[in-house]
């Protein structure tokens, strides 16, 4: 069945192309995410494992530690009265301690053996005959040295042969019941000053039946047959394991002995043996490390058995994703032709279409999806033409409204001050004010200065779509400044504002277009008054601070701008007043760097706002003047 329609082309294609490929890719990054999940699970499980038996080895030493004060009460009574048998009277009263303890010697301060204990099933006969064989005297014993002339008061002998149970102590042996754990620990008597040892053999079997009861346990949780666990010394050498044949050999790989020997506290250890790919959890004994005693509990597993079934479903999947990469590469060559035919027409028609040639149309071939595409393209291009003479007339109208917003901001800036004066002479005709005359004449020069002024505007606009002609002449800093404080006395008068201009020292000059800069400095003015309203100090102020620079600046005590407010200040069209074009500042922007300077927002913050001009210095035409001093009026 042939089929028409690009879209079951187009979604058939993106299927077998796609959908299917990232299906098998979808499988194949479960199948490794789920071993990665697996392997973390594994770690949790075997770190978990080592913890537990790790906990229940600190158990035994607690326990064994708390032993040692049942024996201590019962030694310090025989040192008191050597002829009897307290310790052995005692002991023998103990539930449980004959499972736990072998032997039980006491020497005194001088190495003599004064009583042992040897748990034998309770057999006073053959614990008699044992006793008979023990040494009587055990000042040489490496733990009586350490406990009595080292003064340690308390010494654990890690697991050994005892000299004490068998003849042969330097023997191999792979029986943890031959094996035993010494504690030895100084005793008093009671009522006398003397002094003694007490030397216990703890059974090994006991650290032995916690390793064998934590692999019975995690085999049958697990099902994995190949779990091994031991515990071992900080060099790795095995002291109880699982496996009687690894009693005194070193734990595996030197991989995982380095791992068991930089251990710490809390560290998790994964790593793989030489022979066979195992895992490994490792954790310390606290206990043991508190008693002196360096053991690490450790729990393996092989990795053969942990993701086997991974591994098997992972190469099915990657065979799958082959066959299926191979069907998908010759169906999309076949169904690409169809499809990509007219995409390619059309692509080329828009390039056309956004250079410019309105005139572009695509043939349209069928009735599917792309032919009604070309369609659609054919009617935008044709809506283009007819829209473009409508589009430049909107952009004239909004040129328009643009130049008439930019206007009547520019002519309110210098119909300002003809304003105030003018009502300034108004009240000081009222009130025969005898300044009248002086004010009459200031009114006549501040309405000559702003008529030339707006006659400026009107010539600037009119040149506004050619290019004007070139106004700039070397001007004096001073003089400008001056004027901007004649102009703007009466409006300080009226509003009650200290109008401040400080001059710059000596003959600094620019070169710009003079109205243009008085333009900037007055509108910079005239918002420091408008800001604020009646009362307040503004100072205008000529700096040269160097051969190559003017900097003018204008402050006001008003009440300052907030910062979001001060990061679009020159933005055209912005402004903070419900009145106002928001053009004022754009334009003085625009002015200062056609000068090559910069205009800025330097301070802006209650009770100081402040704007700074920079604009190169004009070189001195005979040298520069000497400095005359800062001239200031208020």
């Amino acid at each position: 069945m042939r089929i028409h329609s690009l879209t079951t082309r187009f979604v058939l294609t993106l299927l077998l192309s796609t959908a299917l490929p990232f299906l098998g890719f979808g499988w194949f990054v479960r199948q490794g995410m789920r071993e990665r999940l697996e392997a973390q699970v594994v770690r949790v499980l075997l770190k978990d494992q080592a913890t537990l038996a790790a906990e229940e080895l600190d158990k035994l030493i607690d326990e064994a530690h708390r032993a040692c004060w049942m024996i201590e009460s019962a030694a310090a009574r025989q040192l008191d009265d050597p002829g009897e048998d307290e310790l052995a009277r005692e002991l023998d009263l103990q539930v449980g301690f004959q499972s736990d303890f072998q032997l039980v010697l006491l020497a005194g301060e001088d190495g003599r053996v004064l009583a042992t204990y040897e748990a034998i099933g309770g057999d006073a006969q053959r614990r008699e005959s044992r006793a008979a064989k023990l040494p009587r005297d055990v000042s040489s014993a490496d733990w009586f040295v350490r406990t009595i002339v080292e003064d340690r008061g308390l010494v654990w002998v890690d697991r050994h042969l005892s000299p004490l149970l068998h003849a042969s102590p330097e023997r191999p042996s792979y029986d943890p019941a031959d094996f035993s754990l010494g504690i030895a620990f100084q005793v008093f008597g009671v009522s006398t000053d003397t002094r003694g040892v007490v030397y216990a053999l703890l059974r090994w079997q006991r650290v032995q039946d916690i390793v064998d009861q934590r692999v019975e346990r995690l085999a049958a949780e697990t099902d994995l047959k190949g779990v091994h666990a031991f515990v071992c010394a900080g060099d790795g050498t095995v002291l109880a394991s699982d496996d009687r044949s690894r009693y005194g050999r070193l734990a595996g790989a030197p991989e995982l002995v380095a791992a068991i020997g930089a251990v710490g506290d809390d560290d998790l250890v994964v790593t793989h043996g030489a022979e066979v790919l195992r895992m490994a959890g490792v954790a310390r004994v606290g206990r043991a490390r508190f008693r002196e005693l360096d053991w690490r509990t450790v729990v393996t597993a092989p990795e053969s058995e942990l993701f086997a079934a991974s591994r098997d479903f992972g190469r099915l999947v990657l065979l799958v994703t082959a066959v299926a990469a191979v069907a998908l590469v010759l169906w999309s060559l076949f169904a690409s032709r169809a499809i990509l035919r007219p995409v390619r027409e059309l692509s080329l028609a828009t390039k056309a279409l956004a250079e410019g040639d309105l005139g572009t149309r695509v043939a349209v071939r069928g009735h599917d999806e792309l032919a009604e595409l070309g369609r659609l393209f054919n009617a935008m291009a044709a809506d283009l033409t007819a829209s473009r003479e409508q589009l430049r007339d909107a952009e004239r109208q909004a040129a328009w409204a643009e130049m008439a917003r930019q206007v009547a901001h520019e002519i309110k800036n210098p119909l300002t001050p003809m304003r105030m004066s003018a009502q300034l002479v108004q009240r000081a005709r009222a009130s025969d004010d005898p300044r009248l005359a002086e004010l009459v004449d200031r009114l006549a020069r501040t309405v000559l200065a702003q008529t030339d002024q707006l006659a400026r505007i009107a010539s600037d606009f009119r040149q506004f779509a050619g290019t004007p002609e070139p106004r700039r002449a070397r001007e004096s800093v001073a003089e400008l400044l001056a004027e901007v404080r004649e102009e703007f006395a009466g409006l300080a008068e009226q509003r009650g504002i200290v109008l401040r201009v400080e001059l710059p020292p000596g003959d600094v000059a620019v070169v710009v277009d003079r109205s243009e800069l008085r333009r900037v400095l007055s509108n910079l003015v005239q918002n420091a008054f408008d800001a604020l309203d009646h009362g307040g100090r503004v100072e205008v102020l000529g700096r040269a601070p160097g051969a190559d620079l003017v900097e003018l600046f204008v402050r006001d005590d008003g009440p300052g701008i907030d910062a979001a407010a001060a990061e679009r200040l020159f933005e055209p069209y912005f402004t903070t007043r419900s009145s106002g074009t928001g053009l004022g500042l754009a334009i003085c922007r625009k002015i200062v760097e056609q000068h090559g300077g910069k205009v800025l927002l330097v301070a802006s913050r209650p009770g100081r706002t402040e704007f700074a001009v920079t604009l190169p210095r004009a070189p001195s035409e005979d040298g520069d003047a000497d400095a005359r001093g800062h001239r200031t009026n208020p």
